[in-house]
């Protein structure tokens, strides 16, 4: 993961707000809420 990710993901898990994403890879972090979507579909 990259810093600018990893930043995003405490930012979150910090101000308790969930992430909203289709990057599968924040699903590595623990303890945040991670809403992933699909944009295959899209």
């Amino acid at each position: 993961m990259k810093l600018p990710d990893a930043i995003i993901a405490a930012i979150s898990i910090k101000y308790n707000l969930p992430l909203v994403t289709s990057d599968k890879d924040f699903r590595k972090i623990p303890n945040l809420d991670l809403v992933l979507i699909d944009i295959s579909s899209l």
